[in-house]
């Protein structure tokens, strides 16, 4: 077992857990046009979340299934805002959660990754850049 790795690979997939249930507890608020959109973010992040689940099981390792009580906090502040926000302004913090999960997952994997799963790492974290710009594009 790789326990430095999976440890990180694990702090990652909470953070794959934490962008899902943001972007999910916010979509009905949202207009159907733009749940489409955020839609397909969402997919990215399950997608993310299998990926990185799948690469700590390969190297003997369980995946956390949960986003701990940061997690279930943000969530719940997310969902109470949606009620009283604009779409513009959900967007906003979707677009900072992005930004401040990106900058995490960047410090994160300076941490004890192999190779392959920090190839992974890389193109999990380009996919998140472009969700910045989709959510740019969104705001404005």
């Amino acid at each position: 077992m790789d326990e430095p790795n999976i440890k990180t690979l694990n702090e990652l997939l909470k953070g794959e857990h934490m962008a899902i249930q943001s972007y999910e507890s916010v979509m009905p608020y949202l207009s159907e046009n733009t749940r489409k959109e955020i839609s397909s973010i969402v997919r990215d992040h399950k997608k993310h979340a299998l990926e990185i689940s799948d690469r700590i099981t390969q190297l003997g390792g369980m995946p956390v299934e949960s986003t701990g009580m940061a997690g279930m906090m943000s969530q719940m502040k997310l969902r109470a805002e949606g009620m009283v926000q604009d779409e513009k302004n959900m967007l906003m913090k979707l677009y900072d959660g992005e930004d401040q999960g990106i900058a995490a997952a960047e410090k994160v994997a300076e941490g004890d990754l192999d190779n392959t799963s920090m190839e992974m790492v890389k193109k999990i974290l380009n996919t998140d850049h472009d969700h910045l710009k989709k959510l740019q594009q969104l705001i404005n």
